[in-house]
Order: structure tokens, then sequence, then C-alpha cells
């Protein structure tokens, strides 16, 4: 039998060839749809395993429905996947044992060269029972498999009939920069919940360069426009988040960590800590770096995050097993580093720099942080000697000021609307990237910020 596999990670696929490549003849991994229809269309295909979080996935579930090509869907746990590989394949084996049980003889006809033999088209009323509402949410829900209908008899001419195709315009939504205010906030709903789902990467050149504190403020600039968002940092750094979110204080009541349950296998997310749009993930201080950390556990913890964005705070951990395929498959990686020269060039710098460029490539931007507000000497000098183009200048902040907010048990960004307008003009380029078509974003002015979330809001603040 051939199976066809189409995940999103290739660790993922990796696992799945491991563990069923001498049952099934498994073809490379389909990471496009585009792909996967043309494989299905010319190809002989048994089977097809899908990834959930495969933005285009209730298309081909779709198209494979058409086919009456049977497929399960890969939910980020093996065992399952094991489950209804078995069903599935069962099923097919005793629904094709049956059919040629009872499939009758034909009797022997002489053809006329002029007639054609072929299926008959589905009945219009057929092929819209295939769009209905009902349909796609079978499709959207299901893990196993569908079962087509009776296959129809051949008749002696080839029927055409054409469906109008009706094409639905895209509609334009504005989405005001940056957030209504609080009394509106508690009763808003993420306006951009739905969209196809984006892994942005962020760590540091060298340590202390600030990946937490630029994923942080990435954070807080997509929840002021309602971007439902997680960060996420890695267990295998040193534990930051916790301690930087006052998280003695903040953590919801029976709040459990995430990786604990993914090397338990056990994932169950009962209690979220949650602010705004922002979910957060930090490590568990207490249980410091988890060195037996490896690739496929940081699959599967993806596959566990359900928000359309998803910030993994990576610190310096490039290197880390498993790591690659990760930044592989992530839509946006972002390399952090200061102004002190002394760290651009040492040699966890330069080591970092190494492996990012015979790895990734171009795929790599940089965020310049601490950018000082008036043109300092040599920052021309220092912007242009940075590895990879700079996507994101994030302007130097008072050190006084971010401690004072630290000790009060918030970050600086909590109630600064001037300070969340300034850095969402800063991160307003990867936005851009991050949107999809259809939303418009307004850039706020460089001057009079406080007064342009004023009339943003009503004259209220936040």
């Amino acid at each position: 039998m051939r199976m066809l596999v189409a995940v999103k990670l290739d660790p993922v696929f990796k696992k799945i060839q491991g563990m069923y490549g001498s049952r099934f003849e498994i073809l490379p991994n389909v990471p496009l749809f585009r792909e996967l229809q043309e494989i299905i269309l010319g190809d002989d295909i048994d089977l097809v395993v899908l990834d959930r979080s495969l933005h285009w996935r209730e298309r081909a579930e779709q198209v494979l429905h058409e086919a009456g090509i049977p497929h399960v869907v890969f939910t980020g746990n093996f065992e399952e996947l094991q489950q209804s590989l078995s069903q599935a394949v069962g099923g097919g084996a005793a629904q094709s044992s049956a059919a040629a049980s009872s499939k009758p003889t034909p009797p022997t006809v002489k053809q006329k060269p002029d007639i054609v033999t072929s299926k008959p088209a589905l009945p219009l009323e057929d092929q819209a029972a295939l769009h209905s509402p009902e349909i796609k949410h079978q499709a959207h829900d299901s893990k196993i498999v569908y079962v087509d209908r009776e296959v129809p008899k051949y008749i002696d001419r080839e029927v055409i009939r054409t469906v109008e195709k009706i094409v639905e315009k895209p509609v334009e939504i504005r989405v005001e920069v940056p957030v209504p205010v609080e009394v509106e906030r508690q009763v808003a709903v993420p306006v951009l919940k739905t969209m196809p789902r984006q892994l942005i990467v962020i760590g540091s050149l060298y340590g202390g360069a600030g990946s937490s504190f630029a994923a942080i403020a990435l954070a807080k600039v997509l929840d002021a426009i309602r971007v439902d968002t997680c960060v996420l940092e890695h267990p295998s750094c040193d534990p930051y988040l916790y301690m930087a979110l006052d998280g003695s204080r903040q953590v919801p009541r029976n709040y459990s960590f995430l990786y604990p349950q993914v090397m338990a296998n056990q994932v169950k997310r009962d209690a979220e800590w949650q602010e705004g749009f922002i979910t957060w993930m930090p490590a568990d201080p207490a249980s410091g770096s988890l060195s037996e950390w490896t690739g496929e556990h940081m699959a599967r913890s993806l596959y566990a995050i359900k928000h359309a964005v998803t910030i993994l705070d990576l610190s310096t951990g490039w290197r880390l097993p498993g790591m690659l395929d990760v930044l592989k498959q992530a839509d946006h990686v972002l390399l952090v580093a200061g102004p002190d020269p002394a760290r651009l060039v040492s040699q966890e710098a330069r080591q970092n720099r190494a492996f990012l460029s015979t790895n990734l490539g171009g795929k790599v931007k940089m965020i310049a942080n601490m950018v000082p507000a008036a043109k300092a000497a040599r920052l021309k000098e220092w912007i242009h000697s940075l590895p990879y183009p700079v996507e994101t200048m994030l302007p130097l902040l008072s050190q006084d000021d971010m401690v004072q907010a630290s000790w009060e048990g918030k970050t600086i960004f909590d109630g600064n609307v001037d300070l969340v307008a300034k850095y969402t003009d800063a991160y307003f380029s990867l936005l851009r990237e991050i949107i999809p078509k259809g939303f418009v974003l307004e850039r706020p002015s460089s001057k009079g910020l406080g007064n342009w979330w004023q009339r943003k809001t009503g004259g209220k603040g936040r």
C-alpha cells in the first residue's frame, strides 16, 4: 500500500516514516496543497495522513473525499495515529474484500468502436451536497476516513455537466492600532484568531542580547491589534519569563506547565495563563533547564498550541538537538543583537552566526535592540555590521523605568500607551508580513503618539 504524508514538521514525518515504513510505501513529505493535489490526480495513493495544523487541511479533505481516498488526521499524538491507521487500513481491507466477493461476473459484450465507456459525473444535487456546511463541518472534525458511496455502474456514453463557479470576493477589514480601551477588551473577540497559524522564533546572537524582551514586546504589539498570540519559552534555556511576568502572583490557580505534560505524553490544558489576547507559556523555573528535552518533544509542544501566532523565545539555544528542523519550518526567524561591539565578535556570537549561516542562510533577519533615540556616533556602522538584514529596530529604553516596572510586578509596556504605539511602529514591517491580506493596518505617527492614542480610543486611554 502507498501512503502519502502531509505534515508541517520534518521530525514528525521521519517519526511516521520510521513507524510505518515497513508496512507502507511512504512517499516524500508534501508541505503544499498544490503538490498533494497533483499527486492524488496523477498517482495511485491508498492512504493519506494529514497534519491538523495545516491551514489547507479542509481543502485537502474535500479533494480526498471526492477522489475516494481514505485519510487520517494527525493531531500530535502518535498512539492515536496508530489506532486511526489501524481502523482505516482494516476498514478499507474489509470493504475491498466485500466488494470483490459481491461483484458479479460481467457478461461478454462486443463493444462498438465509437462508444466510450466512462464513469458518469455526479448529479448536480450530489455535487452541491459535497460543499454543504454539514459536509464541510464533518471534514474538519473527522480524524478517521470518509467512506465513499457505492460506485455507479458504467454507461455507454460520457456525460458532461457544467456547474457555475461561485467566487467570493475578499472583504477588507480595518484593524486599528493599537488596542481599544480596557472596557471594550473585556468583551472583545480576537479579530485575527482564524488566520493560518504562524511560528515566529526569536533568539539571541549572544547571551543577554534581549530575545525575551523582544518576544514580550512583539506579544504586546500583537495584543494591541487583537491577534490571538502565544509566547512559548524553550525549556532548555535558563527560565526567565515566569519571573519577568511576576508569575508567583499572576499565574492562575491550578496552572500546569506545558513541558512536563509533553514529556509524560499527557497534554491537558485545563487552565491557561492569559492576558488580553496573549497566552503565556513559560518554562518552569523550579525545574531549571531540561537537558533531556529533544526535538520530538518540541514538535509535540508546538502541536499542542492552537493559537494564530506562536512566538518561541529560544534565547541562545540555536544549536540544541532538534532545533534545526523547527527553524526550517518556522515562518520567521529573528536574531536579536545589541550595539556592544565586544559581544558582537565574542566566541558565542561567532559560533551561532556560523551555524545559522550554514543551515538557514537568508531566512534569518535581525532585530537591532537598544537603538538610541538620537543619532549616536557609529550607529550606522553598527547596523551595517550586523550579519543579516535588519527587520526591526527596537528603541533604547530607560533602565530605571524597566527596573521600576519589574519591582512592581509588571512589564514596562503595561499601562504605557505611548510605548506600545512606539513599538507598534518599530515592528510595523514585520506586522505587515504576519497579518493576512484583507486586513488594513494604520501606522501610528512618529509625532504626538500620546495624542494619536487618545484619538483612536475616544479620549479614554487604555
